[in-house]
């Protein structure tokens, strides 16, 4: 039964992280586009479900799980902050929130674990979203979009790829050891 219990906890987990990094992934979006002074007309998740400026069903074409539809800057390097902003958002709460995993780790252990696993549903949202520049679908095995948006985005704000993939690389490695070192059960408390 605890067994169950637990693999129970992390497929809710698990989709309910997905669903809030969606929006935070959306959320980047449109406030890097308020931020650079541009319009944005709207913000909307499937199934067709609009949150901004008001609360309420449009249709929905099922190409899409997140967008925001805003004013596009002439300035490529407008776009591209905007563009990158998405999965730059869910980064930094990805480190936000192993962070509080590794404060929680003691006392309250079922937390912790519940916040690792958000955490790095937030951080792959990079990585996954990169995948498509190397021949894979954003989300692996259920299909999404084809667009290796922050890749796109690096290249409008004229950041040579090499270095791209260099800090994607370090962004994985950094986050993955601060991920098991939070996972860890005996933790040394003597420095």
């Amino acid at each position: 039964m605890r067994k169950l219990r637990s693999t129970l906890i992390v497929i809710f987990t698990v989709l309910f992280a997905f669903v809030l990094c969606l929006f935070a992934h959306e959320s980047g979006h449109a406030l890097m586009a308020k931020l650079l002074s541009q319009p944005v007309y709207s913000i909307t998740f499937a199934p067709g479900v609009q949150l901004y400026p008001e609360a309420r069903r449009v249709p929905w074409d099922g190409s899409f799980l997140g967008k925001v539809d805003f004013a596009h800057p002439p300035e490529s390097w407008k776009m591209g902050l905007i563009r990158l902003m998405g999965c730059g958002t869910t980064i930094v709460l990805s480190y936000a929130i192993i962070g509080a995993a590794f404060y929680m780790r003691k006392n309250h252990r079922t937390i912790a674990a519940i916040l690792r696993i958000t955490a790095i549903v937030f951080a792959w949202d990079i990585l996954t979203y990169s995948l498509p520049k190397i021949g894979v679908q954003h989300f692996i095995f259920f299909g999404g979009l084809n667009n290796a948006e922050p890749v796109e985005a690096a290249q409008l704000l004229e950041m040579p790829l090499p270095l791209f993939w260099i800090l994607l690389t370090l962004h994985a490695i950094i986050f993955h050891f601060l991920f098991c070192w939070c996972s860890r059960k005996n933790h040394a408390h003597n420095v």
